[in-house]
């Protein structure tokens, strides 16, 4: 019974503490009207949509897209593994293999990077 007694105090005092505290206020909050012209949110100009234009070309090209990377990655893996199994070329890749590799991770990087248009190029 003592502990309820004294657990029943520290609520009553937690209470009495929280209830004088004084309470933080948020500040309020502003309304752009059109009288505050400067609280208005900036525009952007959004393109136009050219009615004429033909969506239907624009959805096949990924498709065939998608063959022709396939069709050319199988190509170079084949052509990488014949290049890479000759005997004088396997021992100047090893030789050479952490240099020559971070730099061909390297170049392919900047040529995505480039070609994608991240540079504004």
């Amino acid at each position: 019974m003592c502990k309820n007694k004294l657990a029943y105090a520290a609520a009553a005092a937690a209470q009495e503490a929280a209830a004088t505290r004084p309470r933080e206020v948020a500040p309020p909050i502003m309304i752009a009207t059109s009288a505050t012209p400067a609280m208005s949110a900036p525009t952007r100009a959004v393109p136009e949509i050219d009615p004429d234009v033909d969506m239907g070309d624009y959805e096949e090209r990924p498709k065939r897209s998608k063959k022709w990377l396939i069709a050319l990655v199988a190509v170079l893996v084949v052509v990488a593994k014949f290049v890479a199994t000759r005997p004088p070329i396997a021992e100047v890749l090893e030789r050479w293999e952490h240099i020559l590799f971070p730099i061909v991770l390297i170049g392919l990087g900047i040529a995505i990077l480039v070609g994608g248009g991240a540079f504004g190029l």
